[in-house]
């Protein structure tokens, strides 16, 4: 039987640690155990940052269960990301059911948040605030989303 490149790679690295066993031990081994060293040496799949924000930015309840179970676990091991997730949620909750009274609490809890673009987001966001309701637009043509904000922000 012929060796491959793996077995004769896993064997020297196992000869260089002390085993006394032959080049022909390790190839049955590796051969009669194959698929429970695939399934032992797969990694899992780790999702990358942008499906992490949208499933962050996701309502919980349009999640299937396993996402929600990854969202549940990643925010029990990262505080910082879970006063993030709340926020996220509530800034949602601000403009989804159009409740203007809870933007000035939530520019506060962002504002002293430990994430600095949250706090650099709110700080702008409060501006725009301001500036809203010091000035409202003119006219829909001007800026249409313009007239949606300050509806909402005022």
């Amino acid at each position: 039987m012929v060796t491959t490149p793996i077995v004769a790679a896993l064997f020297r690295e196992l000869a260089a640690r002390g085993f006394g066993g032959s080049e022909a031990t390790v190839r049955l081994y590796v051969t009669d155990h194959r698929e429970a060293l695939d399934r032992a040496f797969l990694l899992p799949l780790r999702p990358v940052a942008p499906s992490i924000s949208r499933l962050l930015m996701s309502r919980p309840d349009h999640l299937p269960e396993d996402q929600r179970v990854f969202v549940k676990e990643l925010l029990q091991r990262c505080p910082e990301l879970h006063t993030t997730h709340q926020l996220i949620r509530a800034f949602a909750t601000v403009f989804d059911k159009r409740r203007p009274a809870q933007l000035d609490d939530w520019i506060r809890r962002a504002r002293t948040c430990g994430n600095p673009q949250l706090r650099i987001f709110a700080a702008g966001l409060l501006d725009l605030v301001a500036h809203s309701r010091r000035t409202p637009p003119r006219d829909v043509s001007e800026s249409p989303w313009a007239i949606n904000a300050h509806e909402i922000l005022v």
